[in-house]
């Protein structure tokens, strides 16, 4: 197929080329040709669970259980509940803890975000917290700030 060929057949199939658009009718609407029917328009249809996979999940899924922890990988369920605490730090949906570090003004800072529950308790209780941790490895101080 030459390439006037193709490019009449991609004009029919348009319908550019000496057909569809070819008169206006007196209502100012396009008439077809006569004898040629105006084209079929076909509206895409949505198949059911389509969208499944175009967003990821709202959360991850739950592990598989093994026959015996720690798995191959190192990684065993935690121990217990989670201790009550006034503040809970949620999890990615990667299950990443949110800990980001940055520098302003020449000082490297710790930032955790996805802080839930009383974000005002949570400086002095996160600080006494992270004080019994960092402490034991030799970081003798940890100021904190709440940034709403």
């Amino acid at each position: 197929m030459g390439e006037g060929e193709l490019r009449g057949s991609l004009m029919d199939f348009w319908g550019v080329s000496q057909g569809f658009f070819g008169g206006v009718s007196q209502d100012f609407g396009v008439s077809p040709e006569p004898g040629r029917a105006p084209p079929t328009i076909r509206s895409p249809r949505l198949i059911s669970g389509s969208w499944s996979g175009c967003c990821p999940p709202a959360a991850s899924p739950s592990p598989p259980p093994h026959p015996k922890y720690p798995t191959p990988s190192g990684w065993s369920p935690p121990a217990g509940p989670p201790p009550e605490l006034p503040y809970f730090v949620r999890r990615s949906r990667l299950h990443n803890l949110p800990v980001y570090e940055g520098q302003r003004q020449g000082r490297r800072l710790t930032e955790l975000r996805r802080i839930h529950g009383d974000i005002w308790a949570a400086p002095q209780a996160l600080q006494r917290d992270l004080r019994a941790f960092l402490g034991s490895l030799g970081v003798p101080e940890v100021p904190a700030q709440v940034n709403e």
